[in-house]
Order: structure tokens, then C-alpha cells, then sequence
């Protein structure tokens, strides 16, 4: 090894990756949390569907030994299994229903997961296109997440309001357009 004096430099090494910058990588970590969430989505989805068909069967149970208590008269026993047919065929219609609903949910979340990571390698790579896409599927999704909001039921999910909204705010810092447009 040749030692330097103070007038010469040391050789610079050549880096055929960009210098990733704090927010290059905070942005990053932001879109694989994104991911993270996505799949952990998909895992309680499916728990409630099991849940779902544990109380529809201890439902069931509960209904017709309801129905088969002690009666007075075959009128009334006959009144009472077809008012618990009924509430059976009723709780297994809803049942049915939220299940389609949560795997259309567990399909849409699990088609997005891998462009999600496309995006994050693009981000850590520091490709303006990965910037421009992110934050198109951000606004996308606050916007879904505000129209779940102010439909019926539990299709909201605040957490992924806040997430793509934190991206959307990160990327649209001028500290980070300088990043990916101007190196």
C-alpha cells in the first residue's frame, strides 16, 4: 500500500449503486411496511372467516336445540322448526356473504403485493417511475379508505388511511423529488 501525503486524494472507489439518502430509505421502509400490513391483512381476513363459520355452526346448534325443547302440541313444534330453518337459512345467506366479501378483499390485497414490492426495490433503486407509481396507488388507496369509511360495515381501515398518506407526504417533500429527479 502506498501511503498518501496530504496533497493527493485517496482512489475513489467506483459504486455502481446510487447513494441512498435518509428519506430514499425511510420511503422504502414505508412502502415494505405497506407490504407487511397487506399480508398481515390477509391472515386476519381468513381468522375471521374461521371465526365466522364457528359461530354460524354453535349458532345452528344453539337454534335448533331451541326449537326441539319441550312442546305442548305438534302445531307448535312444527312452528317452531320452521321458524328455526328459516333463521338457519337467513344466518347462512350472511355467512356466505361476508365470506365472498373477505375473499375479495384477500384477492385484491394479494394482487397488490407483489407490484408494492416492485415499487419498493424501484424506490430503493431510486427510479423516478417507482415515485410517480407510489404515489398514484397512494392517492388511490386514501381514496378507497375514505369511501370504506362512509360505507356501512367494517370496510375502513384507518391504518392504511395513515400509511399511504404518510408516502404521499414523504414523496411529495421537495427534499425528496430532488432525489429522484435531480440526484
Amino acid at each position: 500500500m502506498i501511503p498518501f501525503d496530504n496533497n493527493t486524494q485517496p482512489p475513489a472507489h467506483h459504486n455502481p449503486l446510487p447513494r441512498r439518502q435518509l428519506s430514499v430509505v425511510a420511503v422504502t421502509m414505508l412502502k415494505l411496511l405497506s407490504v407487511l400490513v397487506s399480508v398481515l391483512l390477509i391472515w386476519h381476513s381468513q381468522w375471521e372467516i374461521q371465526r365466522m363459520h364457528e359461530q354460524k355452526a354453535a349458532t345452528q346448534a344453539r337454534i335448533w336445540s331451541d326449537a326441539q325443547g319441550p312442546a305442548t302440541n305438534a302445531s307448535i313444534t312444527e312452528l317452531l322448526t320452521a321458524s328455526a330453518e328459516a333463521k338457519i337459512e337467513n344466518l347462512e345467506e350472511t355467512v356466505a356473504n361476508h365470506t365472498t366479501t373477505l375473499h375479495i378483499v384477500q384477492a385484491f390485497i394479494g394482487v397488490t403485493i407483489l407490484p408494492d414490492l416492485l415499487l419498493a426495490w424501484g424506490l430503493w433503486m431510486i427510479r423516478p417511475w417507482a415515485r410517480t407509481w407510489t404515489l398514484g396507488l397512494a392517492w388511490f388507496s386514501v381514496g378507497l379508505g375514505i369511501a370504506g369509511m362512509c360505507l356501512p360495515g367494517r370496510l375502513s381501515l384507518p391504518i392504511s388511511i395513515v400509511l399511504n398518506g404518510s408516502i404521499i407526504w414523504y414523496l411529495m417533500r421537495e427534499s425528496v423529488q430532488e432525489v429522484f429527479y435531480w440526484g
